[in-house]
């Protein structure tokens, strides 16, 4: 049987089945070609397909994909096959048109990698973690505790590693969302063993309870002596006591009962209807204690309101209406409007805060303040201080006058020192060439001259040289 091969457009060089590929368009993965039936687009086809490594997933072979392809790895020699019978030839089904790809261009590949992905758990998500990343690379883990809690992750290429993703400056952690809102969101609990609503902040601090007096509960009705005892949150518990020998036919509430003991009047009861086998008749309990006689309570968070037509209770919480407020309520519930909010932090009025590149704010530094009064010369303090323009000018003007009083006393001192080097020095008036002497503290003319290489006798003012005087004593003819 012949080999299947596909021959490159343009080319005379034959692709055949099995070569391992890399596709232009997808350059970070591995194809094998194969012919045959596979599935593309949720249809059965037949043909010629690219099927990837490791997923195993099919796609048509497109004509760009052949011109701009590289092999990998080619197969080796096939083993023959043996002859196929005869017989007639299955019809191939037509095989509809298929939808040219569009090219996998550079500017898709960095739209790729800087885009969101989503793993399974940390094993998968550190599978994927390597030096190729971007920076800031955000992944989310479905699993990330082994409890099903999904996290958010950046990849820090500083440190080649994970860290767990900010999602910026307008949002806050669990941790700061509980310190922002301690005081103003309320957990409601009910306390069966007093008969009240207790109120809890979200900081753990208990709210005044509010208390359901009147309401009953955990009706009991002794056989032994035939006691029926309804307890009441707040008041004493309802008590009746059926005669012996009596048998209840019905137990009913009734809100409009007309006693006649022991005077008309029209109330609350329990009725109990009773049969002694002759006759029946009702035996009425006094329910005022016990119905419809609690209403509800306000703090300065919550509001509970009883609401006597449905018996339902109600709370509502109450949103202060301060400007600015973050904490919100709308039909879905209460939520906080991180917009624009910077997390508070502990520190001291008048510190410049600078943001820590996280989305919030920490000190400048290890906690610059700013001065506005204080002269420069004069700070001493231990902490450090950015002064405002009108000290730094000060304190130019200052320096700058007490350098033009220094120059002054600079010039006066020159100037004194020439004087009296000029009342030292007394030159006088006298010919070119005379020789100067000092005498104590000054200079002064001698009136002498240098003389030549000869005596001469004729001079009483030339001071004759040495080598003058050498020649002279050796008796030298000139």
């Amino acid at each position: 049987m012949a080999e299947k091969y596909i021959i490159i457009p343009g080319t005379q060089q034959k692709i055949y089945e099995g070569t391992v590929v890399v596709l232009f368009r997808l350059p970070n993965l591995k194809w094998i070609l194969h012919n045959g039936y596979y599935n593309y687009g949720g249809k059965r086809r037949r043909g010629w397909y690219f099927s990837s490594i490791p997923a195993d997933s099919a796609m048509p072979v497109f004509q760009e994909d052949l011109v701009n392809l590289r092999i990998v790895d080619e197969p080796g020699p096939c083993p023959p096959y043996p002859p196929f019978p005869p017989g007639p030839v299955p019809p191939v089904p037509p095989v509809p048109p298929v939808p040219i790809p569009m090219p996998f261009t550079p500017a898709d590949k960095k739209q790729l990698d800087a885009a969101m992905l989503t793993f399974e758990d940390i094993e998968a998500r550190d599978r994927f973690s390597g030096d190729w990343l971007i920076n800031g690379k955000i992944v989310r883990v479905n699993n990330s505790d082994g409890e099903g809690n999904p996290e958010y992750y950046s990849w820090n290429s500083k440190t080649s590693s994970w860290d767990e993703a900010s999602l910026g400056y307008r949002y806050m952690t669990r941790h700061e969302i509980t310190q922002a809102i301690a005081d103003d969101i309320v957990a409601i609990t009910w306390a069966d063993e007093y008969g009240a609503l207790v109120l809890t902040n979200n900081g753990g601090t208990a709210v005044e309870p509010v208390q359901l007096k009147g309401v009953a509960h955990d009706p009991v009705f002794t056989q032994e002596n035939l006691t029926l005892r309804i307890p009441i949150y707040g008041k004493e518990d309802f008590k009746m006591t059926i005669p012996r020998d009596t048998y209840i036919r019905a137990i009913r509430f009734d809100p409009e009962y007309h006693f006649l003991e022991p005077e008309p009047h029209v109330g609350p009861a329990i009725v109990v209807t009773v049969s002694n086998g002759d006759e029946e008749y009702e035996i009425a309990g006094d329910a005022t204690d016990f119905y419809n006689i609690y209403e509800g309570a306000e703090t300065p968070t919550t509001e509970v309101i009883i609401e006597t037509d449905t018996s339902k209770i109600k709370c509502n919480v109450k949103i202060s209406s301060i400007v600015d407020n973050p904490l919100k309520v709308d039909n879905e519930g209460m939520w906080v409007d991180l917009s624009g909010v910077v997390a508070k932090q502990p520190m001291d009025a008048g510190m410049l805060l600078v943001s820590d590149g996280n989305g919030q704010f920490t000190y400048g530094g290890n906690g610059i303040g700013i001065d506005t009064s204080t002269a420069i010369s004069d700070l001493m303090h231990p902490e450090k201080f950015v002064v405002t323009a009108n000290l730094i000018v000060d304190a130019i003007d200052a320096a700058l006058g007490a350098f033009d009083i220094l120059i002054e006393e600079k010039i006066e001192g020159i100037e004194r020192r020439i004087a009296d080097i000029e009342e030292r020095i007394d030159f006088g008036s006298g010919e070119d060439g005379e020789i100067l002497m000092t005498s104590g503290d000054s200079i002064k003319r001698t009136g002498y001259k240098v003389g030549g290489d000869t005596l001469s006798p004729d001079s009483d003012n030339t001071v004759p040289t040495e080598k003058a005087v050498v020649d002279a004593l050796a008796w030298i003819q000139f």
